[in-house]
């Protein structure tokens, strides 16, 4: 997966599955109270668009880091990433 901050704030990203299948994907961030659920389709990539409220971009002085969730059945992916504009 990658995911990234648009100039509009928006966090847009994609998954690449290891097969096409019919499965849903979810995309969470928590922290953020934003998910997202999309159906399977018969395409190796899925793509997302996610509008968050009150995002704090990461900062070498106040290093903000979200956790990101991605879950198909019964997998679940956790990671961290923080956002900023470069």
């Amino acid at each position: 997966y990658k995911l990234w901050l648009t100039k509009s704030e928006a966090i847009e990203g994609y998954v690449v599955k290891n097969k096409p299948s019919k499965s849903t994907i979810t995309i969470e961030i928590p922290e953020l109270n934003v998910k997202q659920t999309i159906a399977g389709n018969d395409q190796d990539t899925i793509k997302f668009t996610l509008k968050p409220k009150n995002l704090k971009k990461w900062h070498p002085n106040q290093p903000k880091v979200y956790e990101v969730l991605l879950t198909s059945g019964q997998d679940t992916l956790k990671d961290k990433i923080g956002f900023k504009t470069i």
